[in-house]
């Protein structure tokens, strides 16, 4: 295995654990919240017709956490809005928000 090989699997292991930490601490909040309790897998394929982008899908889950007093902070609503998008809505993948 070449050098750059070996450095480019080491840069995309670590970027897919990184990944996978924020999308389980999304989907903890997401289930900690009991989101399920008004959602199934089915209504986030029917949505799909309306939210047709990330900020879109953004809006409705601030809406949610707001209107279920969540207690969610912006990086939250980030967060857990990337998690859908990366398991139901499989748009383009916003970058992270900043700390």
């Amino acid at each position: 295995m070449s050098r750059t090989s070996f450095v480019m699997l080491i840069l995309l292991s670590t970027l897919s654990a990184l990944i996978a930490s924020e999308h389980k601490d999304a989907k903890e909040m997401f289930d900690e919240a009991a989101c399920m309790r008004c959602h199934n897998d089915n209504s986030f394929q029917v949505r799909k017709e309306r939210i047709d982008n990330f900020e879109k899908l953004y809006s409705s889950v601030q809406a949610c956490a707001r209107n279920t007093h969540a207690g969610w902070f912006e990086e939250d609503m980030h967060k857990v809005s990337r998690y859908l998008n990366h398991e139901y809505y499989k748009m383009p993948q916003p970058p992270a928000m900043e700390e």
